[in-house]
């Protein structure tokens, strides 16, 4: 998957399968992700100042991540309301660490 020269998505993101139906938040946010064309017509590329960022932690220490989706926009682009494995994905000093098991869960959707 090609991803934007500035890393400007969540850090955390997640897989929601349930047999052959997924969603995947990455995929969704980088559709998300605005496009710039010149007069012409062609795609602007977008480019970046190297930035660092330190997060130190303790041994035995946590660092929670969150990711907020409307579940709206989940059920509303491909999956229907039902019972979804969850797999997460972490980038961590740019490198991402996949097939992390996050448990399952139950979409619905809201009430109208």
């Amino acid at each position: 998957m090609r991803r934007p020269p500035c890393y400007q998505l969540n850090r955390l993101s997640i897989l929601a399968q349930a047999n052959s139906r997924s969603w995947d938040s990455q995929k969704w946010e980088i559709a998300q992700l605005p496009v710039y064309h010149d007069a012409s017509g062609r795609v602007i590329q977008s480019a970046c100042l190297p930035i660092g960022l330190v997060t130190l932690i303790g041994p035995g220490g946590l660092q929670r991540y969150q990711l907020r989706i409307p579940i709206s926009h989940i059920l509303g682009d491909s999956l229907a309301p039902g019972k979804y494995r969850i797999t997460a994905r972490i980038v961590i000093s740019g490198r991402e660490v996949g097939d992390l098991r996050a448990g399952d869960v139950q979409l619905t959707p809201p009430p109208t």
